[in-house]
């Protein structure tokens, strides 16, 4: 890993590969929580087995738990920028690393270079937490006053120190992914002027069932909600309190990415088409025309989730965007990688490698699943399950 540098491509593809499933299947909606709703956001106390890293990662999961509205695409970024800031601090201190985006210096070696190296790695990370969530910034002063240094050094750092050198880096990694794509400075908002093809208040029967169609949710600011919620006869005049969905970043394809050449190189074989006669073959090698597949699809989708077992509920509901800590599916991945760092009792070179791996990954398989998700803007299941069966009750999770 030291050379990962030197072959990120082969060293990222088989992350990339699982990641890119598991992200696609994330709905491309706002995600969050009523207001006042308890969330526990407090990570378990392993600090006998943490690192330096695995502790500002719990700092940041914690912060992105508190979030009332939080988006995949977005979370996976700023979790990438802050692991990335650290391993570029960390290159600095070890004889082969290079680093991604910072000046390509050596620092002193001695018998201080772990505390120097510790010193910078809380610095870059603090200062990138500092712009990413800065409305959580008393999370971040509390973990760098359980590290022992001051906030004086964040806000005026000693010359040629390596709170002064984590601080600098981190500025060049923000500075390096300014204008990815994102749209960051103008608070992430879509650069691709999408507009969905079904509107959220058509009828079942009126929409075009290939198409993605938002769906009506709660609204979120509401403290009462109705219940008696209906697909096919419900008029969102009547109901203010229910509110469509948006396309969280549509535009995210036009995201830089860490590995992949484009966007579109991990793109799939397009979906079948309902009302389609032509041959369309799916994963299985099985040929059929295209409408017959989506009807195929359909049914095993919904006969799928009408049969799950316990197990396979609480496995589904661990994978959503309510798993643990609600950090989101980058997040999630975080803490899963914590688990790992501890059960193998990991030191600060195996995390900064481990978690700078992960999220670059992660920040990749976000791009190519959005890609995916744009490129076909197809409809979701439960959409086409509603299409299929207009006016039949059926029983399901």
């Amino acid at each position: 890993m030291k050379r990962f540098l030197q072959s990120r491509t082969a060293s990222g593809a088989v992350i990339l590969a699982v990641l890119t499933v598991l992200q696609i299947s994330t709905p491309p909606a706002v995600a969050g929580v009523p207001p006042g709703t308890f969330r526990d956001c407090d990570m378990p106390n392993q600090a006998a087995q943490s690192t330096i890293v695995t502790r500002w990662n719990v700092a940041a999961l914690e912060a992105i738990c508190m979030l009332e509205e939080a988006q995949p695409t977005i979370v996976s970024r700023k979790l990438y920028l802050l692991h990335t800031a650290m391993y570029d601090a960390w290159a600095a201190y070890d004889s082969d690393a290079r680093p991604v985006y910072a000046e390509s210096v050596k620092r002193k070696n001695g018998p201080e270079v772990r505390s120097q190296m510790a010193e910078a790695i809380s610095f870059a990370a603090l200062e990138v937490l500092f712009n990413e969530l800065p409305g959580q910034q008393d999370i971040f002063f509390e973990q760098l006053e359980s590290e022992g240094y001051s906030e004086d050094w964040f806000i005026d750092p000693p010359a040629g120190s390596a709170a002064a050198w984590g601080i600098a880096v981190a500025r060049a990694v923000l500075s390096a992914r300014g204008d990815d794509g994102a749209n960051a400075r103008d608070d992430f908002k879509d650069t691709s002027n999408y507009v969905a093809a079904n509107q959220a208040d058509l009828p079942v029967t009126d929409i075009d069932p290939n198409r993605w169609q938002p769906l009506l949710v709660p609204d979120l600011s509401q403290e009462f909600l109705p219940k008696d919620f209906d697909p096919v006869t419900f008029d969102a005049a009547e109901h203010p309190q229910w509110v469509a969905q948006s396309f969280v970043t549509p535009h995210w394809p036009s995201v830089t990415p860490f590995a992949l050449a484009s966007s579109d190189q991990l793109r799939p074989g397009a979906p079948p088409q309902y009302g389609d006669a032509s041959p369309y073959t799916d994963a299985r090698g099985r040929t059929m025309s295209s409408h017959d597949a989506w009807l195929d699809q359909t049914i095993e989708v919904m006969l799928m989730q009408a049969n799950l077992t316990e197990e396979q509920k609480v496995m589904a509901q661990v994978f959503s965007q309510d798993g643990p800590y609600y950090a989101l599916p980058a997040g999630q991945w975080n803490f899963f990688a914590q688990q790992i760092s501890f059960r193998d009792g990991h030191n600060v070179d195996d995390d900064v490698k481990m978690f700078f791996a992960l999220n670059a990954a992660q920040l990749d398989a976000g791009i190519a699943a959005w890609d995916a998700k744009r490129h076909y803007d197809f409809v979701r299941p439960v959409t086409a399950i509603r299409f299929l069966y207009q006016g039949t009750k059926l029983f399901g999770w």
